[in-house]
């Protein structure tokens, strides 16, 4: 995605401009972990350690990814004993935080976060436009939610909304722990993962 700014005319959007972004500056992160968005060059030996037992590597820490970081895959009572010790020496101490933070609960089938004690996260699929079919797969035999089809733009108008994420799909995504660099995928050093690693969870 080309993640851009449409240039308003008049003082009048400009202010709308203004509106958004200190809205959006306003709305609170989840407490998630900063380690996460560390690129890997910038790790201790320590946390590069605990990360390389969640099974990372420099090209699959620094790809925000589920296709390139498959640990990030799963949900938190499906990691070992041993890789829940490293999430947890890495600032994930409970279930909450790496279910939301680093899964985004896409382990959870529609019927469960109905059930479990998040109604925030059932209800930002919801808002999302995700159908139980779509969510639960497999994925390509339903229609996507016109979400993915948007990217989340550093600044957010009515006009832009074919594009971008709108502030209430935005308060969806940040229900799900999601953050704007997290949401496009974008490399955290510059560096592409070369391979999917198939190492057993």
């Amino acid at each position: 995605w080309v993640v851009g700014i449409i240039a308003g005319n008049g003082q009048g959007l400009r202010s709308a401009h203004a509106q958004d972004q200190q809205d959006q500056q306003q709305m609170q992160y989840h407490r998630c972990p900063c380690i996460r968005s560390t690129p890997w060059d910038l790790l201790s030996n320590k946390h590069k350690s605990l990360a390389q037992t969640l099974g990372y590597e420099a090209e699959t820490w620094d790809m925000l990814d589920f296709s390139s970081a498959r640990v990030e895959s799963r949900r938190w009572t499906s990691l070992s004993a041993e890789k829940q010790g490293a999430a947890q020496a890495l600032g994930y101490d409970d279930l909450a935080t790496w279910d939301c933070c680093v899964n985004h609960y896409e382990a959870y089938d529609y019927d469960e976060l109905r059930l479990i004690n998040v109604p925030e996260a059932f209800d930002a699929i919801v808002i999302l436009g995700y159908s139980k079919q779509y969510w639960n797969g497999p994925e390509w035999r339903y229609d996507p939610p016109l979400v993915e089809a948007k990217t989340w733009c550093d600044n957010v108008t009515s006009i832009q909304e074919d594009v971008c994420v709108n502030r209430k799909e935005i308060e969806a995504l940040m229900a799900l722990c999601y953050s704007p660099s997290g949401y496009r995928a974008e490399p955290l050093s510059g560096r592409a993962a070369r391979y999917v690693g198939d190492e057993p969870f």
